[in-house]
C-alpha cells in the first residue's frame, strides 16, 4: 500500500536525524499522515500524482508559448526601449547637459530599461513581468511610445503594440492558466469515478480510453516509377525524419543566440545559416510532393502547416 509506504518513510525520518538541522525540516511532512485518514483528500492526493504527465506536458506547451512570444518581442521592440533622460533627445542628441523638470542641470544619460526584449533571456523574463500582470501597463504605454531603435520615443507613435500585450495576457493567464486547472480537475473527476469501479470495469475503461486516442493515419501508396518510389522510401525513412529534426533544433538554436549589440561575424553566420535552412526546409517539401503527389500532400494538415 503506498500510503504505508509513506506512514514508515515519514517514521524512518524521525529516527535517523531527529535533531540534526538540516533534517528539522522534514518534519514538516508528518501532517501527510492525516491524509490516510481523510478519504478526500486521499482522492485528490492520487488525482494529481497520476495528472504529473499531463501537467508537464502543459508545462513544455507553455514554454514553447513564452519561447514564441519572446522571439515575437525581440523582433517588435529590440532596442526601441532604451531611452534618454532628457526624452526629447535620440541616441546620438543625447549628450551634454540639460535642465531637467526642476530646473536643475543634469548630465544627459542613454538609459537601458531592466525590462526590455534585447536578447531572448531578457524578453521572456520581461513576458514572466507581463503576465505577473504587476505593473505590466506602464511597460505597455513605453512600446507604445516608441519608434525605432535609438530613437526618442513619441507619445502613442506605436499605438498597435497592445494587441501584443494583450495577446499575451489573453493565452497565458486565461488559455494556459485553465488548462492547467482542467487537467487537475478532470483528474479529480476521474479518479473518484474510477473508485466506484469494479477491476474489470477499470480494465475496459482503461481499453476504451486508449482506442479513442488512436488516430488513423492516412495511407500514402508507394507511387509509379522508380525514382519517385526511391524519392518515396527516403522521406518516409526514420533518418530523413531525424535528419529534418536535428535542422529544426539548429534552428531553434539560431534564433536562440541571436542578441543586440552582437557581432558582425555573428550576425553574416546566422543570415547564411538562414539561407541553408530555408534550402533544407524546401527541398524537403520539394522531395515529399513529388514523392506523395500534390493531393496527398495537401491532404494532410501538418503538411500544409510546413507549406505555410
Amino acid at each position: 500500500d503506498p500510503w504505508n509506504r509513506l506512514d514508515f518513510t515519514l517514521l524512518v525520518l524521525m529516527f535517523v536525524a531527529p535533531n540534526a538541522k538540516s533534517m528539522r525540516v522534514l518534519r514538516a511532512l508528518r501532517p501527510l499522515r492525516l491524509i490516510r485518514r481523510m478519504e478526500r483528500m486521499r482522492t485528490i492526493m492520487s488525482a494529481l500524482w497520476k495528472s504529473i504527465p499531463m501537467i508537464l506536458s502543459v508545462l513544455i506547451l507553455s514554454c514553447f508559448v513564452y519561447l514564441i512570444f519572446g522571439l515575437i518581442g525581440m523582433e517588435l521592440f529590440m532596442g526601441r526601449l532604451d531611452y534618454c533622460n532628457d526624452i526629447s533627445k535620440d541616441r546620438y542628441g543625447c549628450v551634454g547637459e540639460f535642465l531637467n523638470s526642476v530646473d536643475v542641470l543634469t548630465p544627459r544619460a542613454w538609459i537601458v530599461p531592466n525590462l526590455n526584449f534585447d536578447s531572448l533571456y531578457d524578453s521572456i523574463f520581461t513576458l514572466l513581468q507581463v503576465v505577473s500582470l504587476n505593473n505590466w501597463s506602464n511597460l505597455m504605454y513605453q512600446t507604445i511610445d516608441s519608434t525605432s531603435e535609438y530613437g526618442a520615443p513619441q507619445k502613442n507613435a506605436n499605438p498597435t503594440a497592445s494587441l501584443f500585450f494583450i495577446l499575451v495576457i489573453v493565452i497565458s493567464t486565461f488559455f494556459l492558466l485553465n488548462v492547467f486547472i482542467g487537467v487537475i480537475i478532470v483528474s479529480i473527476n476521474e479518479e473518484e469515478n474510477i473508485e466506484l469501479l469494479t477491476e474489470d470495469q477499470r480494465n475496459w475503461r482503461e481499453l476504451r480510453k486508449q482506442l479513442a486516442n488512436v488516430r488513423p493515419r492516412l495511407y500514402i501508396p508507394i507511387p509509379e516509377g522508380r525514382f519517385r518510389a526511391m524519392v518515396y522510401h527516403i522521406v518516409e525513412s526514420l533518418w530523413f525524419s531525424l535528419f529534418i529534426l536535428m535542422w529544426i533544433i539548429l534552428c531553434l538554436c539560431f534564433l536562440v543566440v541571436r542578441h543586440r549589440g552582437q557581432p558582425d561575424w555573428l550576425t553574416e553566420a546566422l543570415d547564411i545559416l538562414n539561407i541553408v535552412v530555408v534550402c533544407v526546409f524546401t527541398t524537403e517539401v520539394a522531395m515529399k510532393i513529388f514523392a506523395y503527389g500534390g493531393k496527398a500532400y495537401f491532404s494532410e494538415n501538418w503538411n500544409r502547416y510546413d507549406f505555410t
